[in-house]
Parts: structure tokens; sequence; C-alpha cells
């Protein structure tokens, strides 16, 4: 157990174990120190941490605890250990909060947030606690441990259980209880499975759910990588390690799951669930969870891990595959320069949540038809608050206000949950091509979708675009993509701030190339947008946010019937076509009972909406069931 403690500490200080000078950090430290003031129970506090009713999905009183995590850090081990009127500041400090004992209204905070900070404070400080702090502190780790909190071990999955586990091994660490770390360590292992059915966690496809049937890889996903990572670099070349079947699951989870959902450190935006309305998302934390593999003596695919992280560290994409994830409806483009996804949903998946008063006018990603483009990992990074929530990339719907969107989900308060509306969604590929399709339907507005993988980029085709009720005056759109603006041009000149095109000439924004393939005309802004991030995450303040926003669309006016359109997005490179003519494409079927494309090398893609037959331009007669057709 003395070893395992000292691996946690070395993972809290890093390379500030031992540092005996003064640098920035120290010197921050100390002025944080310096700011505290006295309260009338003789603890100390800060009196611009705010002390008002928390949000759900915030808690800004724990800044008090935060600013003693970057104290810590900042001093370093040995400065702690060697100055007592430093180290009974920061225990006054600590006092403060435990004989308050402050309680969020969300239980995730007490039983997860708080007791995973707490114990980067205490542990380091164990030896320092009077009895009366103690048991304070005690009081707080019991809530997120198994000891004495029962949920933990048997109703709680997935990413969840996990920081329950460690908040348990926390526990462990700061009582010297080895029963107690063997209990949480099992238990550990039992979630790194294959959760079959609705089961949360690790499906067979190697994506991974949570909060129901819904694709969370890049959330707690996300986080369930990091507690699983961080667990196996603890425990390395020690007894209690995870046994060596649940190492190489989790390890196959890392190279041929998550890593399927990112380009270099970019992570799709579709993955992250309701924290795309968070600051730092989205983003992959694949370099780190691998760094942390390569140093678990116990793992196997050393080679592997490697390799992807040199090219991590080279900023390079060295993935080129096109897979199609089942359990969770999403087809995933890799190569060299690029990344692609479409997302579809059906009547046993979710596309996304609003929870905790975030993310609340996400209601047109339930649908399905999202993509997501990626070239550099920046393309949606921070995006959220300069979004226009009715146009995602992908997505057809009514052109509609964030007022209106806030009308389908606000009245849910805290959680809003939707699955698809109809079970016309699937797909397939081959590793070099792949296809996903979708009757896509919502508020009376239906089309059928085919997104169409190739080396090049992906095809996208809609048909029997229709609104039913003559009484809907909103306009509809598709959305070819909204991103932000970078390096860009289109007819050899910048992109001006608002644009019809109506030829199909390459329009280029960031990594990409964007081809009109039908007749109707694109519509283009691309300039300077402010928003906030309050407008769909309440726990923000209403703080003004600027960037330059690409968006480009089709506009197909009010009640469109039985409508068709075409597009492509092309990765950039060298040998870019001038025109939608000099791509490889032989014909484009697109109707609501075949989709399709053949290529110019033979290649076939198509898409049977219905039991039928086609006949290509060479002769040849293919039969299908619904599904996709590869040749």
């Amino acid at each position: 157990m003395e070893n395992l403690v000292k691996r946690f500490l070395e993972s809290i200080f890093g390379n500030r174990w031992d540092i005996s000078g003064e640098d920035d950090l120290t010197l921050k430290a100390r002025a944080l120190l310096n700011k505290l003031q006295e309260a009338d129970d003789n603890t100390l506090y800060w009196e611009d941490v705010p002390l008002e009713q928390p949000d759900l999905s915030g808690w800004k009183t724990l800044l008090h605890i935060q600013r003693l995590i970057d104290i810590i850090y900042g001093l370093g081990l040995k400065h702690l250990q060697e100055e007592k009127e430093t180290r009974d500041k920061v225990l006054r400090a600590l006092a403060w909060w435990t004989n308050r004992d402050f309680i969020h209204p969300n239980w995730w905070w007490n039983e997860i947030g708080l007791p995973h900070r707490l114990a980067r404070i205490v542990i380091p400080l164990n030896q320092y606690l009077a009895d009366d702090l103690r048991e304070g502190i005690l009081r707080i780790l019991r809530r997120g441990s198994m000891s004495h909190n029962q949920r933990i071990e048997y109703q709680w999955g997935g990413a969840n259980l996990t920081w329950g586990v460690w908040g348990t091994i926390h526990y462990a660490l700061f009582e010297n209880d080895e029963e107690l770390l063997k209990r949480a360590v099992n238990r550990f292992a039992r979630e790194i499975y294959i959760a079959s059915g609705d089961a949360e966690g690790i499906k067979q496809d190697l994506s991974f759910h949570q909060q129901g049937a819904m694709l969370q890889s890049g959330g707690y996903g996300r986080a369930f990588c990091e507690a699983v990572s961080d667990l196996v670099l603890l425990l390395t070349n020690t007894p209690y390690q995870l046994p060596q079947d649940k190492l190489d699951l989790f390890c196959e989870f890392v190279l041929y799951g998550q890593r399927y959902f990112t380009h270099k450190d970019g992570q799709d935006y579709l993955t992250v669930g309701r924290e795309i309305s968070r600051r730092g998302v989205p983003r992959s934390n694949l370099r780190e969870v691998v760094a942390k593999l390569l140093k678990v003596k116990e793992m196997t695919r050393k080679q592997e891990l490697q390799a992807y992280y040199d090219s991590l560290l080279r900023d390079e994409n060295i993935l080129e595959d096109t897979r199609y994830f089942p359990d969770s409806l999403v087809l995933t483009h890799h190569r060299k320069g690029f990344y692609m996804s479409a997302k579809g949903s059906n009547t046993k998946i979710m596309g996304t949540e609003c929870a905790n008063f975030e993310n609340y006018l996400a209601y047109n990603h339930f649908f399905g038809s999202c993509t997501c483009y990626m070239a550099f990992g920046d393309e949606y990074y921070e995006i959220n608050p300069l979004w226009d929530h009715c146009f995602y990339p992908g997505t057809t719907a009514f052109v509609e206000t964030d007022d209106d969107l806030l009308k389908h989900t606000s009245s849910y308060q805290s959680w809003f949950r939707m699955y698809g509306t109809n079970d016309h969604c699937g797909g397939f590929s081959d590793g070099k091509y792949g296809a996903l399709y979708q009757l896509m339907s919502h508020d009376g507005l239906s089309v059928y979708m085919s997104f169409i993988a190739f080396d090049l980029g992906m095809i996208v085709l809609g048909a029997g675009l229709t609104v039913e009720s003559q009484d809907n005056t909103k306009e509809v759109v598709t959305t070819i993509d909204q991103c932000f603006l970078k390096e860009n041009c289109y007819n050899g000149n910048k992109l001006e701030p608002n644009m019809i095109i109506n030829d199909q000439k390459a329009l280029c924004n960031g990594g990409f190339a964007y081809y009109n393939l039908c007749e109707k005309p694109l519509y283009l802004f691309a300039d300077k947008v402010t928003g906030n991030w309050i407008r769909n995450n309440r726990s923000y303040g209403d703080v003004l946010v600027q960037g330059e926003i690409f968006k480009l669309w089709y506009n197909h006016g009010i009640h469109p019937q039985n409508e068709s359109f075409a597009y492509a997005v092309i990765g950039k490179s060298d040998t870019l076509p001038e025109d939608a003519q000099g791509l490889p494409i032989k014909k484009i079927i697109n109707t609501k009972t075949i989709q399709g494309v053949e290529f110019t090398d033979g290649h076939i893609v198509l898409v049977f909406h219905t039991p039928g037959r086609y006949e290509t331009t060479d002769g040849r007669i293919i039969s299908s069931s619904i599904g996709v057709v590869i040749i």
C-alpha cells in the first residue's frame, strides 16, 4: 500500500515531487495563500468564491477546493512538508470547507466530483490532519466510496462506475485499507467487458454507450479511458493489477474503438453528448491515455500503441480505414489527411442528450443524419456558443431561433432524451468504401439520406424531401457544414461574407473542398459571429465570445415536396479538381427507393431503401433487399 500511495502522489505532483526552489507556480501558490481571509470559526477562505445556489451542471463554490489543489501542486510536496506555517494555512482553508460540508443538488458532485478533488489534497497531507478535520474529510470521502455507498457497486455502470471505484481507491489509500483496495479493483475489472443488449459500456463494435443507448465514446467513454489508464498505470508490476484479458480488451477498445472517433487530437463532436456545450470540448485525450499504457509493464500491443503515439506526436493521422459501427449507427471514414463521419438514429438509439440545463439547443441532433469533417482536429473546438443551432452539419431541419428550439426541450427542465422516429437506418463498409442511410423524419419533415464514403471523401444524397403540413411556414434547410472559418477560396478568391453559388466549382475552407452535385444553389455565410456560452449551458456566465464561422447550406424554402439534393465533401489535395466534373463519379442515383454512386474506377455503392433491382451503366443487374451493396 505504501508503494501505491507514493505512486499516487507522483501522479499528482509529477516533476514537482521534490521541488525546493521558487518558480512561477510556487509564487502563484503563495499569492493565493496570502489572499485568504479568517472566518469566525478560525478557518480561512477566499472572499471572491461564490456561495450562491449552484447550477446542476456547475458548482462555483468548488473554486475553493480547486485553489487548494493548485496551491498543493504549485508548492510541491517538499515545501508542504518543510513549511509548517504554509501547511497550517492550507489545513485551515480545508477546514473551512469541511466545517460547512456544502451539499450540491446534483448527486454527481457529492459522490464523484468533490471526493475526487478532495483526495488530491488530503492524501498528500494525510499525516498532518488533526482528528476533527480528518473526520470531516472522511464524511465527504465516504460518499464516494463503495465501503459506505452501496449504490456504486450495485447500481452504477460505465464511466460512473469507474469514477466510483476510483473514489473507493482514494478512500483505501487514505485509510490504508488493502482489502477495500482489492475489492475496488475487482469491481473495476468487471466493468471492462462487452456490454450486450441495453447495457452501458463497451459495445460489441467497440463504441461506447452511456446514459442509455447513446454513443458517448468522446464523453463518458473518454472519461472511462482516463480512469482505466490511470488505474492500470498505478497498479503496474504489483499483485493488484487487472487480469490480462481485461488489459487486452481495454487496449483493443482504445486502438479499434476510441481511436476511430478521433483525428489527431480532435474528437468527433457527435460522440460527446451534452458535453459539446462545455468549454474545452471536443478534444481527444488519447495521446495522454496511450502514453500511460506504454508505461504499463503488462500491456500487450506495445508496437501498435507506440506507432499510434508517435503519429500523435507528429500531428499525423496514419489510420486509413472506413468502418461502420452497427451498435451506434455511425460511419467513420479515415484517410491520411482527414476524418469524416455520419451518424444516424432509430427508435433504439438516441442522438444526444440535454441534461442539467446543458445542451438545450440540440433538438435537431436527436434525429440523425449528422456529419463531422476534420482535417486539423479543431474545426469544431469550442464552437458551441457560436453555432446557429438549427444548422447542424448534415441535418435537414426547419429554420428556428434559439427560442424556438428551447420550446422543444426546456419544458423538461433537467433532462431531455429522445430516440429516433423510425427504424429505417443502417450501413455497411468494406474498409475502403462505406455507406450510412436513413429515413430522417421529424415534425412532419421527412427525407431519405445516404452518406457514401470513398477514397477522396464523402458524397451525400437526399431524396423525397417533403414537409407534410401546409400550416408550417418555416423554411427548410440542409446544412452541408458549419465549422470555423479557415483558409478559404472560391473561384480563386477569398470567400465573401454572404454568397449564393449557382455552379459546381470547388468551394474550399480549411482542409476540405465542397462541391454542389445538383441544380439547387448553395448558400454561404463566412464572417465573424458573436455568441456566448450561456446560450446552451446555464452554468456559464453571460460572457461574449467571437469567432469566424463558415456555414454552407441548401435552402429548400417553405413546404418542399419530393425535392432532392446532392453534394460532395472532398479532402483537399494537390490534385483537387476545379469543379465537380473532375470528380471520379460516373453516375449518381438519387431516388426514394435507391440512392448510390457509380465511380469511374468501376466500384459501385448502392443503398436500397426498398427491395429492388438496379441496372448499371455497363448492363449489370444488381438486386437487393433493404441495405447497402458495395461492388
